[in-house]
């Protein structure tokens, strides 16, 4: 590269943007799409769908919901997290107010069994219900109605810096599908999958969105 380049030079009186560190965040995902894990520089997310916690139409944790949370307390251990934001999302059947409420009473139910599981006295919690706001897919069909149905955990990661919450202007995505035998956590999983790679700017926290392009293929191996 040729630095005295005119094309390269900055017109006179121009300045530099000021720099910018891009948010580079990895999705692993079950087969069934029951469980889903997002680790980028600043926080780590996993989405549950409802009906893995809960039977239909009901705020009461299932046996296997307790279990699943408490893997998902052991990372928040390990990452040496503080603050915790609990989610709960619904689809759009039924009332508006009535996925408000439900949402909300799933959130708190998750954070129970979390609250118990972390003893440290610092740990403070965020728990809302936005009902059918912020779908993941599309409610018209049972399957994306199904994916909605969820509870997000999300909290800093070790490497947060102070400020989290801030997002990040863009975020590169690369997102790998596990094999149907199940794994004592996702991130373990094996996988040989491709890969996609998205662009994509943030309105809040829980939900990302933008362009997408395909990109490179990768293998990751069982540890």
């Amino acid at each position: 590269m040729d630095a005295n380049d005119p094309d390269l030079k900055l017109p006179e009186g121009a300045t530099l943007a000021e720099a910018k560190v891009l948010d580079i965040e990895q999705v692993v995902e079950d087969q069934a799409g029951e469980e889903r894990r997002e680790d980028t520089n600043s926080d780590v997310k996993f989405a549950l769908q409802a009906e893995v916690l809960f039977p239909k139409d009901s705020a009461k944790l299932t046996g296997e919901a307790k279990a699943r949370i408490s893997e998902i307390a052991e990372e928040i251990k390990t990452q040496n997290a503080t603050r915790i934001r609990v989610f709960g999302f619904t689809d759009n059947l039924g009332s508006s107010a009535h996925g408000d409420v439900l949402s909300r009473k799933r959130a708190n139910a998750v954070q129970g069994v979390l609250e118990s599981e972390l003893t440290d006295s610092t740990v403070t919690y965020e728990v809302r219900g936005y009902g059918e706001q912020y779908p993941i897919s599309s409610n018209a069909t049972e399957s994306g109605r199904k994916k909605n149905r969820r509870v997000e955990v999300s909290f800093p990661a070790r490497t947060t810096d102070p400020a989290w919450g801030v997002n990040p202007t863009h975020a590169y995505t690369s997102t790998v599908t596990r094999t149907p035998a199940r794994t004592p956590h996702p991130a373990i999983a094996p996988a040989s999958a491709s890969s996609t790679c998205r662009d994509r700017s943030r309105g809040r926290p829980s939900r990302p969105g933008g362009m997408v392009c395909t990109a490179m293929t990768f293998s990751r191996r069982s540890r």
